[in-house]
């Protein structure tokens, strides 16, 4: 008899009580199963699970009577150690009500939305809030609380992951805090994470005064959005984030000039040692050579630019002869540039992929299936993701070929393409056949996403088999009954995708009296033992017939790991829950 260390069933029941989203019913479930082995078990391996997730409350939850405290009473009785995520509801008035057995568990408050001192003093494991405050007092008693940096509440921000999300658009006296609001987010290094929007545009964003010496370096997130704000300010913002791993500037203004180069160049010179992700949209005129300076020095890795205004350029020469080298970046979304000014012939259909001179580091790429690939693609050494992501005007003979030579490439390294697009179904005789003639001549791909696609063409991708493909994602919908009948036989027949996403709920009124989410899903996993996650549409409608033969289906079928659930039926329904409870039995994860 083989007697497992303990460690080793530890990490087995981990993995168990891991795998799904935390759901406070399946581990009282599981707790109360596995605790029924030995006393020896509950002392020396039950005690030291960890889960890794946080519980997440709300009030709305707590009130449907979710069996938290039954939870609380296991995990103390079997020293279980959790964590708990407490999103609040508006005006909710019980957010430092909860039992003290519970209050202990916070370690993260999301969306506090009316200031409340005794949130920071309750909770004493508190590690991160996230504000998202309604009204303009509840900025005014909160910045009156920091005015003294060394009262208590400044002394608990700084020891918390700070979050705020800030909605300009729907306050009408911003100008009231405007300066104590800069100060306190941008010179106090009080947050990590920082959202402003405003659409307002007889107010910005402008700092009292610059003092390099105040770093703000527990900031990493920073997205500006619709803003307008003093270009002084933005630029020390950037000169004392160090740490910063993202930043999103989406339609910002600037005064008292409005004008973006300098914002390009300031970046492109930042001492940023961490930074991953940097995504521009501009709509503000721009130098051309600001935008190579930029993608020349800047460290990120992921890259998303979106130029909508003027392109300023000195000569067509200096456009196509540049060269763009940065080996820090592994992904980036190339679009034509079409807003140079002055226009020219010769940069119709210009592209930043045109002057890429060393593309073999790129990882994912989103294009414009109107820029000229040529045979850069199969020089593409570390490519793995290609994302079709805009229509073009039409689908000439360049675009059809694109769509080839996308499909058709085969690296060790590509295994994903995404049409989020609908460009190659826009004329579709026109364009190349994409199953057997093209797709199976691919042995490297293993997913594939489509937009809208007709129905036959989805019962095609499935029953084609292909060999490496696994993951398949589409948008397609029933036109008749004999449709539906043949699509529940081919994923039924199946044996190679083990994730397949179909996504479309418009059904024909007359194709809704036959489908039914529950009837397919068990028409499906009765007969196919391949599938790991299965999405379908949700048109429904459970009856206790359907739980029954669920449960009997997932006695036997051990491969289906997610399904999709309707989110409409009410989270009170008792055959809900009681599906709920089935799937959390049988270790399935639902959305």
């Amino acid at each position: 008899m083989v007697i497992l260390p303990n460690v080793i069933i530890q990490h087995v029941l981990e993995y168990l009580i891991n795998r799904n989203s935390i759901d406070i019913n399946y581990l009282i479930a599981f707790i109360r199963v596995y605790t029924l082995v030995s006393k020896q078990w509950n002392r020396e391996i039950i005690s030291k699970l960890r889960i890794d997730d946080y519980i997440y409350l709300s009030t709305q939850i707590l009130e449907t009577k979710c069996n938290i405290e039954t939870w609380v009473d296991l995990a103390s009785r079997y020293n279980i150690d959790f964590r708990v995520l407490y999103r609040v509801h508006p005006s909710d008035l019980t957010i430092c009500n909860l039992n003290e057995n519970l209050k202990d568990k916070v370690e993260c408050i999301e969306c506090l939305n009316t200031f409340n001192i005794d949130v920071f003093s309750s909770y004493s494991n508190l590690k991160s809030v996230h504000l998202e405050f309604e009204t303009e007092l509840d900025y005014k008693i909160f910045f009156e609380h920091l005015i003294d940096s060394d009262n208590f509440l400044s002394k608990k921000l700084k020891e918390l992951d700070m979050q705020i999300n800030h909605y300009g658009e729907y306050f009408s006296n911003t100008q009231q805090y405007n300066l104590d609001f800069c100060d306190i987010l941008f010179k106090r290094n009080l947050f990590t994470e920082i959202f402003i929007s405003s659409s307002s545009h007889d107010f910005g964003f402008k700092l009292s005064q610059f003092e390099k010496n105040n770093l703000n370096t527990k900031l990493q997130e920073l997205t500006l959005y619709q803003t307008n704000i003093d270009s002084d300010s933005l630029f020390h913002i950037i000169e004392t984030s160090p740490n910063l791993t993202t930043m999103e500037l989406d339609q910002i203004k600037l005064f008292p000039k409005n004008e973006f180069d300098n914002v390009l160049v300031k970046i492109a010179q930042s001492n940023f040692q961490y930074i991953e992700d940097l995504y521009l949209n501009i709509t503000l005129p721009v130098r051309y050579m600001s935008i190579v300076t930029l993608l020349k020095h800047i460290k990120s890795k992921y890259i998303n630019l979106t130029l909508s205004g003027d392109i300023l350029y000195d000569s067509v020469e200096q456009v196509l002869t540049t060269e763009i080298g940065n080996r820090n970046i592994t992904s980036f979304k190339f679009d034509i540039l079409n807003t140079f000014s002055p226009a020219s012939d010769q940069l119709d259909d210009f592209s930043l992929f045109n002057v890429w001179n060393d593309k073999s580091h790129l990882k994912s790429i989103s294009i414009n299936l109107s820029i000229n690939l040529s045979s850069h693609l199969n020089s593409m050494d570390s490519l793995e993701t290609v994302v079709v992501y805009k229509e073009p005007v039409e689908l000439g003979n360049r675009e059809i070929q694109n769509i080839s030579k996308i499909l058709l490439l085969n690296s060790p390294k590509y295994i994903s393409v995404n049409f989020y697009s609908s460009a190659y179904f826009m004329h579709y005789y026109n364009t190349p056949p994409i199953l057997s003639e093209m797709l199976m001549k691919n042995i490297s791909l293993t997913e594939l996403s489509l937009p809208t696609i007709n129905m036959q063409d989805c019962i095609s991708l499935i029953t084609m088999k292909h060999p490496t493909i696994r993951n398949l994602i589409m948008c397609s919908k029933v036109t008749t009954k004999e449709e539906y009948k043949e699509f529940i036989t081919a994923i039924s027949n199946n044996n190679t995708i083990t994730r397949l996403h179909i996504n479309d709920n418009n059904f024909d009124e007359h194709i809704k009296g036959s489908y039914n989410l529950f009837d397919a899903l068990i028409q499906i996993l009765s007969v196919n033992k391949t599938l790991h996650t299965l999405r379908l549409p949700i048109v429904y409608k459970l009856e206790s017939h359907h739980i029954d033969t669920l449960k009997e289906i997932f006695n036997n079928n051990r491969a289906i790991t997610c399904i999709s659930i309707p989110y409409a039926v009410e989270s009170g329904s008792p055959l809900l829950i009681s599906l709920k409870n089935l799937l959390n039995k049988f270790s399935i994860n639902y959305y």
